[in-house]
């Protein structure tokens, strides 16, 4: 471990009273603790639910739609000096803007508004003191550049680690072992020489598959040679209408030489799954 480990952590550790104090997070010391903390859990979400009804109603929650692309951005918080991983273009269902039905990587961004994200993001990591782990930020490129939504301390999800190796030949668990152990991130830079996309699938209308189904599907696999996939329906099988993640009916990861090759491949395997299920699937512009 280099010595810029330890320091790191205990950086951490010494904000760890502080953190607990403001975020009111639960610390599991001792069995006695565990019981206590359960025998008051009860009371504790209701006391949070009584706080979030009084602030809701202070007029104080403000909203804004914003105009514009959604993207990824993958981070390693190293040591406080943020290190980008990846840029990852989502791509939106036409039918319902709340349903994401692709993931492209890398991001085909123009490189000045690739460099304006990078900036952005390490403004961000420098505002929040965040340090230590890997997060996945989502954020919108509007005309004024990028805006905030949402971040995750967490790695990014689903199959997307796949399509990481894949772009990069590096396996993103192991840059979060290493960061977890206060070694500097190293990891490759653009241009990359390849590209991948996760491609969900989803019924817009819901309904029955095909009584060959399986069939269909092995012969998708065959022609597509996922790196990955998760699209296991039976014949004759009832299928729900897309209403979110959880509903989706699978998934393939494909890889491709460029973003825009992945997108095209993208954009046909859906329309020969749509093909095959005999139902209207999610797809993107």
């Amino acid at each position: 471990m280099t010595t810029q480990g330890p320091a790191r952590h205990l950086a951490q550790a010494a904000r760890k009273d502080l953190c607990r104090e403001r975020l009111h997070a639960a610390h599991i010391r001792s069995p006695a603790d565990l019981t206590a903390y359960f025998d008051g859990l009860h009371a504790s979400r209701s006391l949070r639910s009584t706080a979030l009804d009084a602030f809701l109603g202070t007029g104080l929650l403000m909203e804004t739609y914003l105009e514009g692309e959604l993207y990824s951005a993958e981070i390693a918080a190293n040591g406080g000096d943020p290190r980008l991983l990846m840029l990852t273009r989502r791509k939106r269902a036409v039918h319902n803007e709340l349903f994401e039905v692709a993931a492209l990587m890398p991001a085909d961004l123009p490189q000045e508004q690739a460099d304006e994200a990078e900036r952005y993001m390490r403004d961000i990591f420098r505002e929040l003191r965040l340090t230590v782990g890997i997060y996945h930020v989502e954020f919108i490129m509007t005309k004024d550049g990028p805006a905030l939504v949402e971040i995750n301390s967490r790695m990014m999800g689903g199959s997307s680690p796949t399509i990481y190796e894949h772009v990069t030949q590096v396996d993103p668990f192991d840059i979060l072992i290493r960061e977890h152990l206060g070694e500097p991130c190293e990891a490759p830079a653009p241009p990359f020489g390849r590209a991948g996309i996760v491609v969900v699938f989803g019924s817009v209308t819901g309904g029955v598959a095909p009584p060959d189904i399986e069939r269909r599907v092995a012969r998708l696999r065959e022609i597509y040679r996922p790196l990955r996939h998760g699209l296991a329906v039976r014949n004759g099988q009832q299928l729900p209408k897309m209403t979110g993640n959880f509903s989706a009916l699978g998934h393939f990861c494909l890889h491709a030489a460029t973003a825009d090759d992945a997108l095209a491949r993208g954009r046909q395997l859906l329309s020969d799954t749509e093909a095959a299920f005999e139902l209207p699937l999610a797809r993107y512009r």
